[in-house]
């Protein structure tokens, strides 16, 4: 069994009602537990930053774009890391001194 600080319930009951996750079926219990995953299987993974900067968390539309986009950019450096593995060495010119 896992004891929580009252200060860590109160901070992630925060986020989690900031971003009206019962809406989505999700019960404060399971959040809890990873608050983390669901964030960014969800596309929050800003959303407590955010809110304690004072702002909003992004709306469930910009979430998921943002986390499309994101998936996107990750998609494309691996493709990048395995360009350049793949690449080949560059050639240069070797000359012989002069005898």
């Amino acid at each position: 069994m896992i004891i929580y600080l009252d200060a860590a319930i109160e901070y992630w009951a925060d986020i989690f009602q900031a971003l009206d996750l019962k809406a989505d079926g999700l019960r404060f219990e399971t959040f809890i537990e990873d608050p983390w995953s669901h964030l960014f299987n969800i596309g929050q993974e800003t959303a407590p930053e955010a809110i304690n900067a004072g702002y909003k968390p992004l709306t469930r539309k910009q979430a998921v774009v943002a986390r499309n986009i994101q998936r996107q950019w990750d998609a494309q450096d691996q493709r990048d890391h395995i360009t350049e593995r793949r690449a080949k060495p560059k050639l240069r010119l070797v000359t012989r001194a002069a005898n």
